[in-house]
């Protein structure tokens, strides 16, 4: 494709540039999500300067036409691949229980018990065995959808699911998970600092077996998870871009295979003082806790993306690419050939003098990425559709399109196969939606392990093996129906006429 010459350049950006300077142009795939200015952005005030640093008086400098120094040697990643469960001769259950680990079920049991006595329940007993039947049944339900829960258990032929209701009474049922709980409500700090209080022990023992379970993976993406709840509840947030509008809001690290590495979840608006990444730079440094050093790739839209996070990462050895608001680069307009001088498919590019690169390409509507690693070479080709031709043209796209496409969609990846069979009864407990939906998560990553590593299976047969195991360990454990026996052993009957046969 043939460049522009320096002073086509200059009349362009109306200022001179350097000799050694050039503009690429190119063409691109975009991505409607990145188009959604829509987002909520918490944006400090730039008057009030945070405390513990001193105000960066140091201008960034930046050259128009050139492109990333990483172009031809892209830093190569260090770390290892590593499984640290147990995969070989294994069943679904055997490396779901190694993420859903028997420590988070003493504990749910635990606490429920202690929950029930506070509650009046005194003769309330559950054993391990009799919890997991409880979850079997919840699993089941999420691909075997009933309008109403206690048609499981109806008397009218064709309508009772025997696997369900065989399991466990409709009764017994609905009293554990009345009382199930995750927290000693008597320890209740007097100042609540974690409003996740209450789900916080389930939290923290997941995100350990999620860590500890495989290393995380080269390319990895952070974005929003929306766990749907319309309840009563001041930590819930509303996004209207989200499929599920209502809801909490989670902030996820996962791989491009969907894999969930880290989680956070949103708590509000912080009232610790400022820092210079913002709150949202300072969530993105938490959930980057376990990657430093390893050259990993880092993938996020245009709500994370500000200069000071990308340095800061850039320091610690994680190299990003993403979606780009133009107001988060102050100045970058002067230096990116302006919209109505670019064509469909064109691009324009400036590097700056630490390496971040700014690409602007036009397809529909104008994209802007920003990389610490990446830029517009090297270009390939792509076919997109013209509404005026009414037909698909081919196209050249920039490296950065080609990397943002190919390794954001891990965390929506996640979405959409938990969409699949969500846990769908409602609950005015907020905390159990939560519990279910981390519960979804383990099940879905418990998933793609095995899938990855022993047999690839479909997920509803996954789901179905992990249940029929559950009920089959709490099956000789679940109470009989009917009043007990009296007695332990039958009565032997008495012989019939023993004399006769005497001798």
């Amino acid at each position: 494709m043939e460049k522009l010459k320096d002073d086509e350049i200059e009349l362009f950006l109306d200022f001179e540039i350097p000799s050694d300077s050039e503009v690429s142009f190119c063409d691109s795939e975009d991505d409607d999500r990145d188009m959604d200015n829509n987002i909520r952005f918490e944006n400090n005030n730039p008057s009030n300067e945070p405390d513990g640093f001193k105000k960066n008086t140091k201008q960034t400098k930046w050259f128009p036409g050139r492109d990333n120094n990483h172009t031809n040697s892209i830093p190569t990643f260090t770390g290892n691949k590593l499984i640290n469960i147990n995969v070989k001769e294994t069943t679904p259950y055997s490396v779901f229980i190694q993420l859903f680990t028997e420590s988070l079920f003493e504990k749910i049991r635990t606490e429920t018990i202690k929950y029930a006595v506070q509650n009046g329940k005194e003769n309330f007993n559950l054993s391990i065995k009799e919890l997991k039947v409880l979850f079997a049944i919840n699993i089941a339900m999420t691909y075997i959808k009933y309008p109403n829960v206690r048609m499981y258990w109806s008397s009218q032929e064709g309508l009772r699911m025997n696997l369900i209701a065989d399991a466990m009474t409709c009764n017994r049922f609905a009293e554990i998970k009345r009382f199930i709980h995750f927290v000693d409500n008597y320890e209740k700090p007097q100042v609540v600092t974690d409003k996740f209080w209450k789900i916080r022990p389930v939290l923290d023992i997941l995100h350990n077996s999620f860590h500890s379970a495989i290393s995380t993976s080269q390319n990895i993406a952070i974005d929003e998870m929306m766990v749907p709840f319309k309840g009563r509840s001041s930590l819930k947030q509303y996004l209207k871009s989200k499929p599920k509008k209502w809801g909490f809001k989670i902030w996820v690290q996962a791989g491009t295979n969907g894999y969930v590495h880290c989680f956070e979840l949103y708590q509000g608006a912080s009232k610790d003082k400022k820092s210079l990444f913002g709150p949202i730079g300072d969530t993105v440094l938490k959930l980057c806790h376990s990657i430093h050093g390893e050259n990993h790739k880092l993938f996020m839209d245009n709500l994370f993306t500000t200069v000071p996070l990308l340095r800061k990462l850039k320091s610690l050895n994680i190299h990003v690419l993403g979606t780009l608001r133009l107001n988060r680069v102050t100045g970058i307009e002067n230096y990116l050939v302006k919209d109505k001088l670019l064509e469909r498919g064109n691009c324009s590019i400036a590097t700056s003098d630490d390496n971040l690169t700014v690409v602007r390409w036009k397809d529909t509507k104008l994209v802007h990425t920003i990389s610490t690693y990446a830029g517009a070479s090297p270009e390939d080709i792509t076919s997109r559709y013209d509404r005026k031709e009414k037909k698909k043209i081919e196209v050249t796209r920039p490296f950065t399109i080609q990397e943002y496409n190919k390794f954001m969609g891990g965390v929506d990846l996640m979405d959409r196969m938990i969409a699949h069979y969500p846990h769908g009864f409602k609950n005015k407990k907020w905390y159990l939606r939560i519990f279910f939906h981390f519960l979804n998560i383990s099940i879905i990553n418990s998933w793609i392990i095995y899938k990855e590593n022993c047999q690839n299976i479909p997920l509803l047969q996954f789901n179905a093996s992990i249940v029929w195991t559950m009920l089959q360990i709490g099956k000789c454990d679940t109470p009989k129906r009917g009043r007990p026996s009296l007695q332990s052993d039958p009565p032997k009957k008495k012989k019939m006429f023993p004399l006769l046969f005497q001798k």
